[in-house]
């Protein structure tokens, strides 16, 4: 498959498994439980289960599509956008439409007069993440929480066997669309 498709489909799977000989595993909602591994000669195959270094074979972005909607009932194209995409999106709306001084960020000239500019991307995260009455007002909740998460093991050794590791649970909320990742 050519870089360009395995570059659209990864945007509807998270990350959580990398192995240099095997490749890359993605799973698209932990609750649909449908897995992908992208191998390192750019081969896509659905997994049935983590145990098994390759599943099904989808040569196609479109057999993809096809075995996507005949496993979950939806098509890939319609479930639910990045967590990049909702950020960009809440991240333009603030920048057109903050005109109060009282949603911007505010320094001060060397004189000690203060000014006040439109916060930056991160800085717009950022504060979303800290201050409760500004991401209300701009509509962006983001929650961070560290959890363990059960990853399986793909060392022939250790075959069966599961480890948990740290990791962050990000939940993003913005015109009442919810997504999860993890970090």
């Amino acid at each position: 498959m050519d870089i360009k498709d395995l570059n659209q489909i990864t945007q509807y799977f998270v990350q959580y498994g990398k192995d240099e000989q095997l490749g890359h595993k993605f799973f698209h909602k932990e609750n649909d439980n449908f897995k992908i591994i992208i191998t390192p000669d750019k081969e896509l195959y659905q997994l049935n289960t983590d145990h098994e270094p390759y599943g099904i074979e989808l040569d196609t972005i479109d057999n993809l599509k096809i075995r996507f909607k005949s496993f979950t009932g939806e098509n890939l194209e319609d479930v639910s956008r990045t967590y990049n995409q909702i950020i960009d999106e809440a991240n333009t709306n603030y920048l057109r439409n903050c005109l109060d001084t009282k949603w911007m960020k505010e320094d001060f000239y060397f004189d000690g007069s203060p000014r006040h500019h439109l916060y930056l991307r991160e800085e717009f995260i950022n504060k979303c993440k800290t201050d409760p009455e500004f991401s209300e007002k701009w509509g962006l909740k983001i929650e961070e929480r560290e959890i363990l998460k059960q990853i399986d093991q793909t060392n022939p050794m250790l075959k069966g066997s599961t480890t948990l590791v740290p990791t962050k649970l990000i939940t993003v909320t913005y015109n009442n669309e919810t997504i999860e990742s993890y970090e």
